[in-house]
């Protein structure tokens, strides 16, 4: 019995046999599986060229032309550095206050363990103690924005928010932390599996995270 393909693997092939602009407008926007990245921030992270965001269309009601697309050499090394780990590998969200993780893989919930993970801190816990101020970090921005969906990398955290802003349509942010020691905060709209780049802040010192979220969003993450 032949296996059944998934939609990411059908529009891969399909971008791979005829890498136009029309087939990786339909593949950008796809979340590679077991992971939290889409195609176009997969393509992101792997060569310095992608362009972030797309430049306005000329015509009125017409979606944004590519001002270039991947090869196909580009996508099958995205899609292997994002498959090999070097995106989130797993999963973090509030439950009564604490965060669980469930491992790539893992249908189930894994069991709820309490925050911090580990014995000392890691990146993506210092992150968001810089950007809170707090030591109960997650505690603070469940309470004060509704995060959930949490999910990191080694230097990198991103999550989602439920609260409302009329200064932005953005509802998930990316801190990553670079080789330089400042941060780069990328604020991105998602629904579904439409996503889109609203604005992305290099150079970032740690004592501005909270200060560039909160005058981005609108919104306090602070107690």
């Amino acid at each position: 019995m032949a296996k059944h393909k998934t939609a990411f693997e059908s529009r891969v092939e399909r971008f791979l046999e005829s890498p136009t602009e029309a087939n990786w407008d339909v593949l950008s926007s796809t979340i590679i599986p077991g992971t939290m990245r889409t195609m176009w921030q997969a393509w992101i992270r792997v060569d310095g060229a992608a362009p972030t965001s797309l430049p306005p269309s000329r015509i009125a009601g017409a979606r944004p032309r590519w001002p270039l697309i991947p090869d196909a050499f580009t996508v099958r090394r995205a899609v292997n550095e994002a498959k090999a780990g070097k995106v989130p590998a797993g999963w973090w969200w509030l439950k009564e206050g604490r965060a669980a993780v469930v491992p790539r893989k893992t249908k189930a919930m894994a069991k709820v363990i309490p925050w911090p993970i580990e014995t000392s801190l890691s990146i993506p816990e210092v992150i968001l103690a810089q950007l809170t101020g707090s030591k109960n970090a997650l505690g603070v921005l469940h309470a004060m924005i509704g995060a959930h969906s949490f999910a990191y990398d080694k230097r990198l955290i991103q999550f989602k928010w439920k609260a409302k802003s009329e200064r932005t349509k953005a509802n998930t942010v990316v801190i990553r932390l670079e080789l330089d020691d400042t941060y780069t905060m990328e604020f991105w709209k998602i629904r579904g599996a439409d996503t889109e780049l609203l604005v992305s802040y290099s150079d970032v010192y740690n004592d501005a995270l909270k200060s560039v979220f909160e005058r981005e969003t609108g919104l306090r993450v602070s107690l």
